[in-house]
């Protein structure tokens, strides 16, 4: 796979794991081989490869876009959000019509801790408030949703059908890595199609970050990868191939990490 020169952030994998979606000095690309241009964006607060080659993009005020991941072209609003509110973290339920993000209010820094994590039909517009609280939250296949509180990750059960938990959160992981200022509600954690958690760990210097993986008993397995500054790890949908960004102040990287432990470029 090419290599994207220049600053790069906010990688995603495209549901086959062919292409890496990423934001690039303004631009919206993806690479699965030369990169290509999809179209002009803000920095995502988020995005989302749907299995209909569509991305959904959190874009802050602006609320939640969407751009064909093939043609590209000019992203249409999906999402709209009143003048104090801010977008983020965008993901498609299954079935199509449910979109879950983050809904951040406040001026300047996002309160993000106090945001709303919404589920919001395509077609209706109709909002449903799953929890006050929280920010950053996957739908994961397994029937739950994972949010971040602080540097903590929580895990409730989730009905797909009512929009709502039906039991109170736990926590499951702590010390994961979040933005070292309130600009964004993201936090470094990302699951697999099969349920594959893969998470930074909080630590002291950002330049000596490890990444590891947890299954679903909670076991933490360190991955064979040298200490980096890392950010935004990805799994690709068949849990085979992890992206993950480096950035060390002067120079900003996408890197692919085979999971067979064969290679990293």
């Amino acid at each position: 796979m090419a290599m994207e020169k220049g600053p790069v952030t906010s990688p995603f994998f495209s549901p086959d794991g062919r292409w890496v979606g990423f934001f690039s000095q303004g631009k919206l690309k993806k690479i699965g081989g030369a990169a290509v241009t999809l179209c002009d964006v803000q920095n995502p607060f988020g995005a989302t490869w749907t299995s209909d080659d569509q991305i959904y993009l959190g874009q802050g005020e602006q609320g939640v876009m969407r751009v064909s991941a093939k043609g590209g072209g000019k992203p249409e609003t999906v999402i709209t959000v009143n003048s104090d509110e801010a977008a983020s973290d965008p993901q498609v339920l299954p079935g199509g019509d449910g979109l879950l993000f983050t809904v951040a209010r406040g001026p300047g820094f996002y309160q993000w801790d106090n945001a709303q994590i919404v589920a919001q039909s395509l077609k209706t517009g109709a909002r449903h408030v799953i929890l006050q609280g929280g920010s950053d939250a996957r739908y994961v296949p397994t029937g739950y949703i994972v949010y971040a509180f602080r540097s903590t990750l929580l895990v409730a059960p989730f009905d797909l059908r009512k929009l709502q938990l039906t039991a109170a959160a736990v926590p499951i992981v702590e010390d994961v890595a979040r933005p070292t200022t309130a600009e964004t509600g993201a936090a470094h954690f990302a699951f697999s199609s099969k349920g594959s958690m893969v998470y930074v760990q909080k630590i002291q210097g950002a330049g000596n970050r490890t990444v590891a993986l947890v299954d679903g008993a909670g076991v933490r397995k360190p991955l064979d990868i040298p200490p980096g500054p890392y950010n935004h790890p990805r799994i690709s949908p068949n849990g085979k191939l992890l992206v993950l960004q480096s950035d060390d102040g002067s120079n900003a990287h996408i890197w692919i990490y085979d999971m067979t432990g064969a290679a990293i470029t």
